[in-house]
């Protein structure tokens, strides 16, 4: 089992400001069994504290669980949460750097955005995500000028919203997802934050300069496929600003098999089963070259997902087969079908989840009764399409007036010849 080393659940709220005021974490116990621990705690689940565009971790945040080992001093293994909180500590030993800088290049689907947001629960502290393509600018970045009514109010961007929310909270997480999808402008936008200035100039709000306070940190995570490697090349210059770069890979079989019995609650047996199939899914492409796509961990959970209700061969054609193929390649689809049907996927009867559904009270709000369809309503007398508009109108006079107790006004008329006379 992967332990997590982020905090121990000894560790209290004053010793982990003590963690963020410079001051030794050696009692930090490097062996926690579980993390959820971490997020019984009282955490705010709306931005009301804050005036800033940022985010705040859910009470119920998904845990991030490690799937990276590096051996460190002494030969002692730490995954990437410890890594992560030892490079934070270190620079806020250090008094002069406030900014950490990390760039993952990885597969998509193991997690980044993940690790970030449960970095920000851990910490308490606020977070930004910033999702890249390639038409954004500066100013999407930085902010601009507004137009309110007559005048003009200036909206900041993420950048400046995202520090002013760390000086306030003294910590604080910019997650930005494929980095190298940005023009080479749009990326030189991030070098005064990542270098020593540790801030932005907004020229458009009259020259504003905002950078971190001495007493705050600010923790970015920056993430890029190295298979789709966007529009455009990492900027030599926002590389080299970088704290540190990690590849992240697909984790091995039984470490990955760990993983998926921790976030979908399957047994060993069955978790190691789905593992085995996507193992192999993965050969054709890396090792047999007869496929140009391979599945993902977050396409295992929705695999075993909808298996409980689809049954595992069809939902693997359309989660898996469908998802990485359909529309593309033709052969390829074929390829992963006769290797989950060489695993025998046909067969499998994947345990379902009947005993949690029935504790569940708010099951019922979004049960549709497939059993019991629902009636179809018989039209209304006002809803008939052969009724004129006088008729309607008539109807509605006598609804009303049976409702308020009165007679409808042309009872005291009647008709004949044309001709409306007043009933004597």
């Amino acid at each position: 089992m992967i332990n997590i080393t982020l905090q121990s659940d000894k560790l209290k709220n004053d010793e982990l400001n003590k963690t963020f005021s410079g001051e030794s974490t050696s009692k930090i116990d490097s062996k926690v069994e579980n993390p959820k621990y971490i997020l019984e705690n009282k955490i705010p689940t709306t931005q009301k504290a804050l005036p800033y565009n940022v985010i705040y971790p859910k009470k119920n945040q998904q845990i991030y669980y490690p799937i990276l080992e590096f051996e460190g001093e002494n030969k002692k293994k730490i995954n990437e949460l410890e890594l992560i909180r030892l490079a934070v500590e270190r620079d806020r030993l250090s008094g002069s750097k406030h900014v950490s800088t990390f760039y993952f290049f990885s597969p998509p689907g193991l997690g980044k955005t993940v690790l970030g947001s449960f970095l920000a629960a851990c910490y308490k502290c606020p977070y930004q995500i910033i999702n890249c393509v390639n038409s954004m600018i500066d100013l999407d970045l930085l902010g601009n000028q507004i137009l309110i009514g007559e005048g003009t109010k200036w909206q900041d961007g993420p950048i400046p919203s995202i520090i002013r929310a760390a000086n306030h909270h003294k910590m604080a997480i910019l997650i930005i997802n494929e980095l190298n999808a940005l023009t080479v402008n749009a990326q030189m936008g991030f070098n005064p934050l990542l270098d020593k200035q540790e801030g932005v100039i907004l020229t458009q709000n009259n020259n504003e300069f905002v950078n971190l306070s001495e007493d705050s940190h600010l923790l970015i995570i920056a993430t890029m496929n190295p298979d789709v490697m966007g529009i455009n090349d990492l900027q030599a210059s926002v590389r080299d600003r970088a704290s540190a770069i990690i590849e992240m890979t697909y984790p091995s079989l039984e470490k990955e098999s760990w993983l998926i019995q921790q976030l979908t609650g399957l047994d060993d047996k069955w978790a190691l089963m789905f593992c085995e199939v996507i193992a192999e899914c993965r050969r054709a492409k890396f090792v047999d070259n007869t496929v140009t796509k391979a599945p993902s961990t977050r396409a295992i959970i929705d695999w075993i997902n909808y298996s409980k209700v689809w049954g595992a061969m069809l939902s693997f054609k359309l989660t898996i087969a469908n998802r990485y193929c359909a529309g593309n390649n033709e052969m390829e689809n074929k390829i992963l079908v006769r290797i989950a049907t060489g695993k025998g996927v046909p067969k499998w009867k994947i345990p379902k989840d009947e005993e949690i559904f029935k504790e569940m009270k708010h099951q019922d709000r979004f049960h549709f009764p497939t059993k019991q369809p629902m009636k179809i309503k018989k039209p209304t007398e006002l809803k008939k399409k052969s009724l004129t508009t006088r008729q309607r109108k008539e109807i509605k006079q006598q609804k009303l007036a049976k409702k308020l107790n009165l007679v409808p006004l042309d009872n005291f008329f009647v008709k004949k010849d044309d001709k409306t006379t007043i009933k004597k």
